[in-house]
């Protein structure tokens, strides 16, 4: 999720301080996000959502696409 966070607020122009502000919430938290460390809740996922200007409904796609491939390339 955080390199998806990531490109989608580097395509806007925005830094991380930029996002938080507009979020309400510390930088830290999203380049923690960003980094892997923790992920968005639910409702940080809606307003962050709002802020960067994409659907929700995109972002579960890609995520869902990625993890399937994630999840393809592994030998058991």
């Amino acid at each position: 999720i955080g390199d998806l966070i990531y490109v989608k607020r580097r395509a806007k122009n925005f830094t991380a301080c930029h996002v938080a502000l507009r979020m309400g919430i510390a930088t830290a938290v999203v380049s923690s996000w960003e980094d892997g460390s923790t992920q968005p809740d639910n409702q940080q996922m809606n307003v962050l959502a709002s802020v960067l200007e994409f659907d929700l409904k995109d972002f579960e796609a890609l995520t869902t696409n990625r993890l399937m491939a994630e999840f393809s390339s592994k030998t058991f």
